[in-house]
């Protein structure tokens, strides 16, 4: 009901570029937390922990051949290009996967029913993750570069293998072409389903009633 009140003011596609724009933002403010704490953390951490305890870590971390100093050495040192092209990664993949999301939930009406019908865009994320461990141990093998290149999983698979090793221009701007497409592609296709499942209640619709929503003007 709230959103029936909201679609009379505002257009549906316009309501999910809100909804995907948000998320990405809350994504984006907390790896900006994270990493900026944890350089603070470094940073500040005889003051926090005293000289005595830290000196011990870093004996520790000498021995095991990493410290902290190193950590925030390692951090300092990253080229600012590679830390960009990871930024625009990670906001492709939210807005990738949040357009995804947000179709989903368009078609549902439970909870229940969400977590059963997000359960494709789930299954893209875990073989993503299956195929972390291929991509480390070889980062220029074939499925490591084709994983690189599809669009569910190169946010993720892409800046692993550029902080392994050196990936040739050509496979980077391919990766965010194909990427920057498949969003628009899913922005597309979430806004053609948005408008339409936003205001049905009661079953789920099928797939053919759901392609009559995506082809439907």
């Amino acid at each position: 009901r709230v959103s029936e009140i909201v679609i009379s003011s505002v257009k549906p596609e316009t309501l999910l570029a809100g909804k995907v724009i948000g998320v990405t933002a809350v994504g984006l403010t907390q790896q900006i937390v994270w990493v900026g704490g944890t350089i603070a953390l470094i940073s500040a951490r005889t003051m926090l922990f005293g000289a005595p305890a830290i000196a011990k870590a870093q004996a520790a971390g000498a021995a095991g051949g990493f410290g902290s100093n190193d950590m925030l050495a390692a951090l300092v040192a990253t080229p600012w290009s590679w830390v960009v092209l990871v930024l625009v990664l990670f906001l492709l993949g939210l807005l990738f996967y949040g357009a995804l999301y947000a179709a989903v939930g368009a078609t549902v009406g439970s909870e229940q029913d969400a977590r059963q019908a997000a359960f494709p865009v789930v299954l893209l994320l875990v073989l993503t993750a299956v195929l972390i461990s291929p991509t480390v141990q070889n980062p220029t093998s074939t499925l490591a570069v084709t994983m690189s290149m599809l669009p569910f999983s190169s946010p993720i698979i892409l800046p692993i293998r550029m902080a392994i090793t050196n990936v040739p221009t050509i496979q980077v701007v391919a990766s965010l072409a194909i990427l920057i497409l498949s969003c628009l592609g899913a922005i597309w296709l979430a806004g053609r389903i948005y408008r339409v499942g936003l205001l049905m209640y009661g079953k789920r619709p099928t797939l053919s009633e759901v392609r009559r929503w995506i082809f439907t003007s």
